[in-house]
Order: C-alpha cells, then structure tokens, then sequence
C-alpha cells in the first residue's frame, strides 16, 4: 500500500474526529448554558477541611470450591482520619454461603457486602462521614434472594431502609454523610459519555465566572424504590457534580429535611479540601486499601472449604479438580 493512500485514509479519520470533537464542545457550551440558566451554579465558598473524617468502604469476591457452591466473602472498613494521624475504627468480615440462582449471585453478594458496611454506621462517628460510593447504595431494589443472607449478617431484611435509619442517626447528631461518587455513569441525549461532557461544561463555567463551580442538578437518578426508604426516614439527598483533577465527579450531600444549597456547596469544599491519595480524598483511599479482598484471601477460603468438603465426600475429588 502507497504512503499517498495511507495519508488519505488518516485525513478522512482526522475530518471525521474533528467532526466529532466540534459536536462535543457544542453539548458541553449548551449544557453549562442550560445549567447555567436554570440556576444550578454556583460557587464555591472558601473554608477549610472538617478536623474528623471517617472514611467508610467495602469490598466482596465469591469464591467457588465446588461446582454447586458460590461462597460470599464481604469486608468493610472505617477509618477516622485528622491532624494528628488515622486509626482504624473497626473492621469487619464475613464469609457467607449463597443459595440463590446464578443469574443474581451478584447482586446478593452487593447486598451482603452493603448491609456490612452500613452495620459500620452504628459506630463512633464524628465530624463527617465520608463513603466510597453513593449515598443510596446500591443506587437499585434489593434483590428478593437477599433477605435470608442480610438477616444473618446484620439482623435485618430490608437493606435500604436498614441503611437509611442509620444514615438518620448520624445526621440527627450534627454528623455530615456524604458519599464521594469517582465514576459519573450515562450517557446524553445524543448518546455521548455524560462525564467528560460534564467536564468540559465545568471547565466553561469556572472559566466564564472566575471561580470553582459546582452543580447542584439530578444528571443522575437511583432507582425510586430504593430512594423512598430514605425519604421516609427523613432524609434530602443533593447530588453535586464538581471538577477533581482531570475527571467530573458526583458529590452525595445527605441532610434530615431539605438540604440547602449554600450548606451543600460548604460540605462539597470541605471534602474538596482534603488531601487526597491515589486520585481520591485520603479517609477514602485508606478506607479502601483497608477493605481490600484479595485474590490470596479467596484462595484460602477455597482451599479450607475444599478440604473439608473432601473430608465428608472424598468422591468430591472429581469435580473439585476441574
């Protein structure tokens, strides 16, 4: 193939991207113009970082000792973060049995997994709670295969509105709740990613106006049934979508009634404010390398169970070395 064919096939690439990228930078002027006119904006307000962070997080992975068998094991952990260093506030572990159909293993382990991390609300928190993830988590309904497993582990059946009464408690004791939301999911009406189009819309406004702006705006919806047992427990979710380095990202602000904008904007700068590791505010990140489920710990869970599985059927032996 000629250089002269090749070249012509990259410019008629490079036209097309062009194309592209002028249809890109036309959303993002309509959308920071659209948020701009429906008062959406604002801009930040200069305070400094809270003097107690707690950073809360979770993590699962499901091991598979027997062809028939899809074993559960779910850690979350919280953090206290301040000036004078971290200490962890508690840690805890479970490995669970799952007796449900396959198609659906996955949300019961997410369930399992978050029933743990809310049992974590009931703890010693001061100042304000920082969670990996979103506010209403996770952002859908309960799986129906779930009840069995969350009354085990946390004594309770209803994941949501087990999460929303303790989320309630913290916030009836000046607690901040706030979720850090790294990953902005959808798409736009043209079909184009919302996060990098939001990104840009950012960049606008910060421009135009001269300031760090947020965007207090529902770009994002969880699942009504999920959204309604922390309605009922009283609780006002704002979502904000700020910059974070290179990336657009969501902020959860809860509050027991209705959050107003000028305490949601003074929370999202707190949590801006923080020092930050590996991308994220820094109770986050611990939180997160804390709660870790690695590919060791599912290693040993599969070989104890194996062993003793061989123990009672030692026949077993024929699948489990598929």
């Amino acid at each position: 193939m000629s250089i002269s064919r090749i070249e012509t096939e990259i410019e008629k690439c490079l036209e097309r991207i062009r194309e592209r990228v002028k249809r890109f930078e036309e959303r993002a002027r309509q959308l920071a113009q659209e948020l701009e006119r429906f008062g959406a904006v604002y801009t930040a307000k200069s305070c400094g970082p809270p003097q107690r962070v707690a950073g809360l997080d979770s993590s699962m992975a499901i091991a598979s000792p027997h062809p028939s068998t899809r074993i559960a094991i779910v850690k979350a952990s919280l953090i206290e973060s301040s000036a004078s260093g971290s200490r962890v506030l508690k840690d805890v572990f479970r490995v669970e049995v799952v007796e449900a159909p396959r198609r659906v293993v996955d949300d019961v382990v997410e369930d399992l997994m978050l029933a743990l991390e809310s049992s974590l609300l009931s703890e010693r928190i001061e100042g304000m709670l920082l969670i990996d993830g979103p506010v209403v988590d996770p952002p859908r309904p309960q799986s129906p295969h779930s009840t069995t497993l969350l009354r085990s582990a946390v004594g309770e059946e209803n994941l949501h509105a087990y999460r929303a009464h303790r989320i309630a408690e913290l916030l009836s004791r000046g607690v901040d709740v706030v979720g850090f939301v790294k990953r902005i999911e959808g798409v736009g009406s043209d079909g184009e990613l919302l996060e990098p189009i939001l990104f840009r819309a950012l960049r606008i406004l910060e421009q135009k106006l001269g300031s760090r702006v947020y965007i207090a705006a529902d770009l994002e919806r969880e699942h009504p049934e999920a959204v309604k047992h922390y309605r009922e427990a009283g609780i006002d979710i704002v979502h904000v979508y700020a910059l974070y380095g290179a990336r657009a990202i969501r902020i959860d602000v809860a509050c027991l009634s209705r959050c107003s904008l000028d305490r949601c904007s003074e929370v999202v700068e707190r949590v801006l404010s923080l020092p930050s590791l590996n991308g994220v505010p820094l109770p986050v990140a611990l939180a997160h390398e804390r709660c870790r489920v690695g590919r060791d710990v599912v290693e040993v869970v599969e070989r104890c169970i194996a062993r003793r599985i061989l123990a009672i059927d030692p026949h077993a032996i024929d699948v489990l070395g598929r």
